[in-house]
């Protein structure tokens, strides 16, 4: 199977949720599923010579994105590892504890989050949150009790992914797919608002192999790189890990040291603006141990398990690295320093007139702010000093800057032989000064102009 591998780059913050529910509490994902690059190709479904193989066959895998830092793919943190309450820093491998290793412990906890490299560097993965309010068209205000949040992942973020291909599927088919998700930019929900924007990056075919461990009595434990949907012989959804390969007896699964958790979501599709069937899912982490497999029956499960194979579902793992070690106290599996989201600092270039015309309030409202804190700060150390000054003479420094065209000229001149020069005395060099040093003197004298009356008038 050839697999052609992309990188993903969030230009903006992208909002992935874990379900398609409009009201309620939303969670999100902590991944990018593979039907995300599924609906992006399939936005040019009709073009592709045989849409079927593509897309509803299994032909052509979707794999679900993971982050990556400094090249290095994470992988989801398996449901295998617990450690110690209150004590994070040594980890065990359900799996592989005896009984007699588990009851030297006080309490062992399960670890539901996160990720892993193979250097044994631990993520976790931020997420920044927004509050929304829903807009009332009629009377051009915000709605009533419509509020709501967004938890979204942070801009800059990098995602690796990889499509698989059968040895069947066209060459002109695999080349329009990989050029149809290089000239994608969305993602995710509310892309027509401030979410979504991507870039998205061919970097090769992938060619490596995950380091493997021969676990010991012939196990063979199965890591689920991605959700798994499994169907019992009548073909409904089931939990059952039994259903993992076809006719596999109940005696070559070992409930007690599998760790599975289980999720249900129902998607929507956009093609036909309905939702489909609810899907029941063993979750991405989930550890399943199986026993006495033979080689047909290992690389079946190599090749995908369950159902919905073209969106990313039934990817496993077969004794992969991270889930041997920790098989005793002493033998503890201790994490590196907390890595950090590799994100790119890279900016989207400003091309439209409206990205120009908001780009330019943005940065006029930032340039006030500054006035206004500026303003806050002279005020707060100097409020005293000026105590003498009358509401008049602020009165009069405001009509100067109505008309003024070189405000520090004429602020100087008015305190140094106005009426009331010698109530300035002390003060002139100081608000000279101060109106000199700003980004903008006609503003900062304006904005003071108005707001020192308001606390020395409160003072006297």
């Amino acid at each position: 199977m050839r697999e052609l591998r992309f990188e993903i780059i969030f230009k903006s913050p992208v909002i992935l949720q874990a379900s398609s529910n409009t009201q309620g509490k939303m969670s999100s994902l902590d991944f990018i599923p593979g039907s995300a690059f599924l609906g992006m190709v399939a936005s040019r479904y009709s073009d592709f010579s045989d849409p079927f193989k593509i897309f509803h066959s299994g032909a052509v895998k979707f794999c679900d994105a993971a982050p990556i830092k400094d090249g290095k793919e994470f992988f989801k943190i398996p449901l295998s590892y617990f450690h110690e309450k209150l004590d994070g820093s040594k980890i065990y491998n359900h799996h592989l504890l005896s009984r007699e290793e588990s009851e030297k412990f006080t309490q062992l906890k399960q670890m539901r989050s996160g990720y892993i490299n193979d250097e044994k560097e631990k993520l976790s993965l931020k997420y920044e949150y927004s509050q929304k309010s829903a807009y009332d068209k009629e009377r051009r205000r915000s709605m009533d009790s419509q509020m709501y949040g967004y938890e979204a992942f942070m801009a800059g973020m990098k995602w690796r992914f990889s499509v698989k291909f059968d040895a069947n599927v066209s060459e002109d088919d695999i080349n329009r797919a990989k050029e149809t998700l290089e000239r994608s930019t969305r993602l995710g929900k509310s892309k027509s608002a401030e979410y979504g924007a991507v870039e998205i990056k061919f970097i090769g075919e992938n060619t490596d192999e995950i380091q493997s461990f021969t676990p010991p009595e012939r196990y063979t434990f199965v890591y689920a790189k991605s959700r798994l949907a499994l169907i019992d012989e009548n073909g409904n959804p089931s939990y059952d890990v039994k259903y993992i390969l076809p006719n596999l007896s109940a005696n070559s699964v070992d409930y007690k040291k599998t760790q599975i958790r289980i999720s249900n979501f129902t998607p929507y599709n956009g093609a036909r603006s309905t939702k489909d069937y609810e899907r029941a899912c063993i979750n991405k982490g989930s550890v399943i141990a199986l026993k006495n497999l033979n080689a047909e029956q290992i690389a079946a499960l190599k090749n995908g398990v369950g159902a919905y194979l073209s969106e990313g579902f039934g990817e496993v793992l077969i004794n992969p690295w991270f889930l041997d070690g920790g098989d005793a106290e002493n033998n503890p599996i201790e994490f590196q320093k907390e890595a950090q989201t590799e994100r790119s600092t890279g900016k989207i270039p400003i091309q439209s007139d409206l990205a120009k015309f908001l780009k330019q309030k943005q940065t006029t409202k930032d340039q006030a702010l500054e006035i206004a804190e500026r303003v806050a700060d002279f005020i707060e150390s100097y409020k005293d000093k000026f105590s003498k000054i009358s509401k008049s003479q602020w009165g009069a420094i405001r009509a100067l800057c109505k008309s003024s065209a070189d405000i520090q000229k004429d602020v100087s001149k008015f305190i140094g032989e106005g009426v009331e020069k010698d109530k300035w005395s002390d003060t002139k060099e100081t608000l000279l000064e101060a109106i000199e040093k700003s980004r903008d003197p006609l503003k900062f004298a304006l904005l003071l102009s108005m707001q020192m009356p308001k606390i020395t008038g409160e003072k006297q």
